[in-house]
């Protein structure tokens, strides 16, 4: 879902779902964190600022070795 809004300009929408994902306590993998940084993509003003948002809310997964 993340990855539709994103795709069809909806960036703030995939950035909502995200959080309350996370509220619900979904956890993050890559595939959150990709389908986000491509939804920033989406919107070429805006998006750069929401990719700052995704490393400050820390929806960075992290590798487990």
């Amino acid at each position: 879902m993340i990855g539709a809004f994103g795709k069809h300009g909806q960036l703030k929408m995939a950035f909502q779902l995200a959080d309350e994902m996370v509220e619900v306590g979904f956890i993050p993998n890559e595939d959150t964190y990709a389908s986000l940084l491509i939804a920033c993509n989406s919107q070429k003003n805006a998006g750069f600022k929401y990719a700052i948002e995704v490393r400050n809310k820390n929806y960075i997964f992290e590798k487990k070795f």
